[in-house]
């Protein structure tokens, strides 16, 4: 334990006491020196109604942990730039972000992915960004990322941006935005889509080298089972005719064009919901993360180097 817990915890107590006589209580960094499980206790203490509601409790945190466990209507942004201080209190709409991705109200730029696909993709990118960067680590930038859930993703954003977080969204584009990006820009969101009506999934099948989409495959059968992931491509085929074999070359060689193939790829992989997750996401930045540099001039490396470049603050 550590020593200065049990004094920390007793102090406590003793002002929380005073509170039930109408005082208000204070407390700077509530965290300090708090396992996070006395820390969630503490903060369940405190929140109790005082007595008679003549009381009150205020506390600063820069811990996620205190984030996670306090609902979003408890949580007030503090800012003070140039002299001057703004208040400003979370929405209850962004309660599932609380819980989520708490760590984002600590940043000072968030970056919105629309779904863990993209979440992934930008979390299995950092070291390569960081390369890019004269090595800078991605942690070094004030940026945190922070999962969307799909069509309340713009909304979400809107939100952060109104609390005065530098806020950007990174979304697929094979369904409209709303608010679209139109009314996003002009509150303060930095909008960054694919071009050409697609998916994330799609995008990556469609500009990846043909030497590396072999490994797009492989994540696919991996998550879904070889049987069953050539059965999703062959039903995004025209004709609906499975490929024999896991080899995209042996495809070409059984007349497969390689422009049906990667489309094919890309929606097989767009409807499986299993590929849906962070861990995928990661695998597929593994693939993407080396082959940048040589696909420099295809949409997926320009919109990924902008993605960056927002994150770095370039």
């Amino acid at each position: 334990m550590n020593r200065m817990a049990p004094r920390r915890l007793v102090a406590l107590a003793l002002q929380w006491m005073a509170v039930k006589e109408g005082a208000i209580l204070l407390v700077d960094e509530v965290e300090h020196a708090l396992e996070p499980h006395r820390l969630r206790h503490l903060l369940r203490v405190l929140r109790e109604a005082p007595g008679e509601g003549r009381g009150q409790v205020l506390l600063t945190t820069h811990s996620s942990v205190a984030i996670e466990e306090l609902s979003a209507d408890e949580l007030l942004c503090v800012r003070s730039e140039n002299g001057i201080t703004t208040i400003k209190r979370v929405s209850s709409d962004l309660q599932a972000l609380v819980r989520d991705e708490p760590e984002a109200f600590l940043a000072r730029r968030v970056l919105v992915c629309e779904g863990k696909t993209e979440l992934g993709l930008c979390r299995g990118l950092m070291s390569f960004w960081a390369e890019m960067h004269e090595g800078l680590p991605f942690a070094h930038t004030g940026t945190a990322l922070a999962v969307g859930q799909g069509s309340l993703s713009p909304k979400r954003a809107l939100q952060l941006a109104r609390l005065d977080y530098k806020t950007a969204l990174f979304a697929d584009s094979d369904k409209p935005l709303d608010p679209d990006p139109a009314a996003l820009g002009r509150n303060g969101v930095t909008v960054i889509q694919w071009s050409g009506n697609v998916a994330t999934e799609e995008r990556v099948a469609l500009d990846l080298p043909w030497s590396s989409l072999q490994g797009f495959l492989d994540a696919l059968i991996e998550v879904r089972g070889e049987e069953s992931a050539l059965s999703a491509v062959g039903s995004a085929l025209l004709g609906g005719r499975a490929p024999a074999g896991a080899s995209l070359d042996s495809w070409r060689d059984q007349g497969l064009g390689e422009e049906d193939i990667r489309r094919a790829l890309g929606q097989a992989a767009k409807h499986t919901k299993a590929l849906k997750r962070v861990e995928l996401g990661e695998q597929l930045a593994s693939v993407v993360g080396p082959v940048l540099p040589t696909i420099a001039e295809s949409d997926l490396a320009a919109k990924l180097a902008q993605v960056a470049a927002w994150c770095y603050g370039d």
